[in-house]
């Protein structure tokens, strides 16, 4: 899916920091755990 990171930085940069901080280790976690996802917004 094209665009599909920028929408999900997008979506990351208007949380709460502390709410961004937390998505984004899980984030982190599942690129290492799943190398081949595809990552999207539904």
């Amino acid at each position: 899916m094209t665009g599909a990171p920028a929408e999900v930085e997008a979506y990351l940069s208007a949380l709460p920091a502390d709410q961004q901080a937390a998505l984004r280790t899980l984030r982190a976690t599942l690129a290492r755990l799943l190398p081949d996802h595809v990552e999207c917004m539904s």
